[in-house]
């Protein structure tokens, strides 16, 4: 997981000097933060059932990844398929045999 930038509000201020990529954080954005970050998941990745307090937009750049929701619908995504997603209990599988990476841009949400 590569984080390659975090806000910490809104309106985003655009006079940072440093990276913001380095800027410490959870799994999920803290209140009022927005986190774009890639994810590579490797054939046979440990799967991980989790929510995020947060709405995520993801964009799959290579590869093919099984998107498996708590209530048991899968959704296979490939290269170039994009999903949003509000707040769900979710985990990412990669059944194949090469790696995938997702680009994920995830805002805190209220609630």
């Amino acid at each position: 997981m590569t984080n390659l930038w975090v806000t910490g509000r809104y309106p985003v201020p655009v006079d940072h000097r440093n990276d913001l990529g380095e800027t410490k954080v959870p799994r999920e954005p803290p209140a009022g933060h927005t986190i774009f970050r890639t994810v590579e998941f490797r054939p046979g990745n440990p799967h991980d059932l989790h929510v995020t307090k947060s709405a995520d937009f993801a964009i799959v750049m290579s590869g093919e990844i099984r998107l498996e929701l708590e209530d048991g619908l899968e959704l296979t995504l490939k290269t170039g398929d994009t999903l949003v997603q509000q707040a769900n209990i979710h985990g990412w599988k990669n059944t194949g045999t090469e790696p995938c990476l997702v680009a994920f841009v995830l805002m805190s949400t209220e609630g």
